[in-house]
């Protein structure tokens, strides 16, 4: 007999369970009462089941892919940062200028919210498909004009830097909307795509060398990101296409499995990417979506289908009650960008500046963090861990040492002299914890809402990716503070 309920999971992160209660109740290979143990509601570690497959690796890259487009651009600012504080007038506080005007962007997701609300014809993928194009454009433009002076500060691309923000801070709610319609098993891999992008740009910031003296000019650093720039479109318009097709034909798109509470008809009317305005103004399905009538196009169920019991759909949930259900994964997700955006890239030149190493360590942390941030998005695919306070708590104790690193500047009096490298090891494990955090939060709020509730789970994306942004422009601007009080010492 099994102690205490199971957690109220989905998808495949269900069939895990599933599968381990079985072998407890057969007396599987591992120990009952680990197995228990693994299965009790308040076990802070659930492994995933991941079903390998040509089918499923894909739709895997074809998502990855997709998470390309909104922090490309953004990501590579980061890696030419070295360049621009050799370069540049504005030398060592660029990094923090690029920032904040980054996070001016975050008013445009206010804008997109707003829009989505009193325009609800208008769907994700049309604000997608918009957006990912702007960034081939302003890509082509930071080719001709990023090393541009104007009245002695870098004004053209500080404009560019506000197109870049308004790209990857609206482009971010609106994906994760977006992907709230397809399986929970494919989060993990438009997030990692997200931090792919910065990994594919730091790499050619590598090769092209920082500082004075770059093999290659910024120029053909940002032809190339134009180049990379029209990935994200090519597997937004091919997921576009299949979802589509899948519903034409009576299937949920790329292998997912229709809510408990419908037959597979509804779910495809449900999850359909171009919604009524009725559907989309309200707080759950629509009476007409889910009455007989409606559903007389649909195709024809089977004599096994038709046999089966209905049940019941949720009620609808009231936004009050939709933010007390997921105030965790919100207040995680906000900390989580708090942190990281006091790190990075502001306080980053000031940690490491005094060192000889200085480029090399700069260069070296950006890749990690990137890389570092990509694995903690894929290992979501692999395990949940359910607490993420804990590891908030990790990682604003990491940060915290940073911090103290960067305000003492030359002095460094209680760091040996390669204290450089461990900095750059903890900007790496708060990369991970970051990535981790900001899309296990995701899937513990999918967890606290009934799958069929289709419109309260894709305003729950939203609101996490608004708080998400919200934590980025909390703490650059609180480092921006910082700076302009003196914290930091400056460097000549």
């Amino acid at each position: 007999m099994i102690v205490g309920r199971r957690p109220r999971l989905e998808g495949s992160r269900a069939e895990c369970v599933d599968a381990t209660m079985t072998r407890v109740e057969h007396g599987g290979h591992l120990g009952k009462s680990f197995q228990i143990f693994l299965c009790h509601r308040h076990i802070p570690i659930i492994p995933m089941k991941i079903k390998w497959s040509w089918a499923f690796v894909g739709d895997w890259t074809l998502f990855f892919f997709l998470g390309f487009g909104p922090f490309l651009l953004v990501n590579a600012l980061w890696a030419e940062m070295p360049f621009y504080v050799a370069q540049q007038p504005e030398k060592d506080s660029i990094a923090t200028w690029v920032s904040s005007v980054y996070n001016i962007g975050n008013i445009f997701p206010l804008l997109y919210m707003a829009m989505m609300k009193y325009f609800p014809r208008i769907h994700d993928f049309h604000v997608l498909a918009s957006l990912f194009i702007l960034g081939i454009g302003a890509s082509v433009l930071l080719a001709i004009f990023s090393q541009s002076v104007v009245g002695g500060i870098s004004l053209i691309l500080y404009m560019l830097t506000l197109v870049a923000g308004m790209i990857g801070c609206t482009g971010i709610v609106s994906l994760f909307a977006y992907a709230s319609q397809f399986p929970s098993r494919l989060t993990s891999s438009f997030s990692a795509g997200m931090a792919g992008s910065g990994i594919v740009v730091t790499g050619i910031a590598l090769l092209q060398g920082g500082g004075s003296t770059p093999a290659f000019s910024p120029g053909v650093f940002y032809v190339i990101v134009t180049i990379l720039a029209a990935l994200p479109v090519a597997a937004l318009l091919l997921i576009e296409w299949r979802n589509r097709k899948a519903l034409r034909e009576g299937r949920v798109p790329f292998g997912g499995e229709a809510a408990p509470a419908q037959t597979s008809a509804q779910a495809a009317v449900e999850v359909a990417p171009l919604m009524s305005s009725e559907e989309e103004a309200g707080t759950g399905a629509t009476p007409e979506a889910t009455s007989p009538d409606a559903l007389a196009g649909s195709p024809a169920l089977s004599d096994a289908e038709e046999g089966k019991a209905v049940t019941p759909a949720p009620a609808p949930l009231s936004r009050k009650a939709l933010f007390v259900r997921c105030w965790g994964p919100l207040l995680n997700i906000f900390l989580t960008s708090f942190f990281t955006y006091m790190m990075m890239p502001g306080s980053l030149p000031y940690a490491l500046k005094p060192f000889a190493s200085y480029g090399i360590l700069y260069e070296t942390a950006n890749l990690l963090f990137q890389v570092l941030g990509m694995v903690g998005r894929l290992s979501v695919g692999f395990f949940t861990f359910r607490w993420p306070s804990v590891l908030n708590g990790i990682q604003g104790g990491s940060y915290l040492f940073c911090f103290i690193t960067a305000a003492c500047g030359v002095a460094h009096a209680f760091l040996p002299t390669g204290a450089g490298w461990l900095v750059v090891v903890l900007v790496a494990a708060q990369a991970w914890l970051n990535g981790y955090i900001a899309t296990v939060v995701y899937l513990l709020a999918r967890e606290r809402l009934d799958a069929a509730l289709v419109t309260e789970n894709r305003t729950m994306a939203r609101w996490l990716s608004l708080f998400n942004q919200w934590g980025c422009l909390m703490g650059t601007y609180f480092l921006l503070i910082l700076v302009k009080a003196g914290v930091f010492p400056t460097y000549a």
